[in-house]
């Protein structure tokens, strides 16, 4: 185990992390307004364009981004929707939503690194070695979605994995936080339900990992009661329940009925 710092060394370990945080940062914001330096025109750059297009110009009603219909695209998650609603209110355009997406989710990933790993290892330099394990220690320097680099993060960083992936931190850290609580436990509940509903709508898979990991969270970590436990998993098994009440698709048939996912009417919600 390593060893707890003493509290007078919290300070350095946070400013550590944030420093490291900032220049990360500096560095997305960066790529997010400039588009043209990061990305080519072979990247998927193009399909989240069209999902943002789409849905600025009718958040709630948008016709199909990739197909000339008006059936409805997997794309179209909480997390686009909202983007889409705050980036219409301020008047910009899909390349401005894809910035606003890049650089709240960037900032959903350290929040979320920092949260989890302060709860569960206990030290106060489990955030800056966490964050250093997960962009740093690379044999390559992959340049493709899914691989958590920092050259892959300035041009992926925007679509829905990442979003998934920073709150998917925090929904380990409230699981975390529920089983260590005494109170609140209702409350807890109701929010992991929420988050991870939200979460497998907007990336089935990545989705399946946040949640099938806080379950084995639930289960297993730390010390509470069987009833508590149980609580908490149902909780989170509930979110996917819930998910199948989104109204653009249900995320339930496309992972699990192939007919929807391959067959002739895939290209309906874009396999992508």
């Amino acid at each position: 185990m390593v060893p707890q710092e003493a509290p007078s060394h919290l300070g350095a370990a946070t400013q550590i992390f944030l420093a490291l945080s900032a220049v990360l940062m500096a560095a997305i914001v960066y790529a997010a307004f400039n588009l043209s330096s990061i990305v080519s025109y072979e990247r998927d750059i193009w399909h989240h364009l069209s999902v943002y297009r789409e849905l600025i110009a009718a958040p709630f009603h948008a016709m199909n981004p990739h197909v000339a219909t008006d059936d409805p695209s997997r794309s179209y998650s909480p997390w686009t929707v909202g983007v889409a609603l705050f980036a219409r209110a301020g008047g910009l355009d899909a390349f401005g939503a894809t910035a606003i997406s890049a650089i709240l989710s960037s900032l959903s990933v350290l929040f979320g690194i920092f949260l989890f790993s302060r709860e569960y290892f206990k030290n106060v330099w489990a955030p800056t070695l966490l964050l250093i394990a997960f962009f740093g220690t690379w044999l390559n320097i992959v340049n493709h979605t899914g691989y958590h680099t920092v050259v892959g993060f300035l041009y992926s960083v925007s679509y829905p994995f990442a979003i998934v992936l920073g709150v998917g931190f925090i929904l380990w850290w409230l699981v975390l936080r529920a089983l260590r609580s005494e109170r609140d436990l209702i409350g807890y509940g109701i929010i992991l339900c929420a988050l991870g509903a939200a979460l497998f709508i907007t990336h089935q898979l990545q989705g399946l990992f946040a949640i099938g990991a806080g379950l084995s969270f639930a289960l297993l970590s730390g010390q509470a009661s069987p009833s508590r436990r149980l609580f908490l998993s149902f909780c989170l098994l509930a979110g996917l329940f819930a998910s199948q009440f989104w109204w653009y698709f249900d995320p339930v048939e496309y992972v699990f009925k192939s007919e929807v996912r391959d067959g002739h009417s895939a290209p309906r919600i874009l396999v992508y």
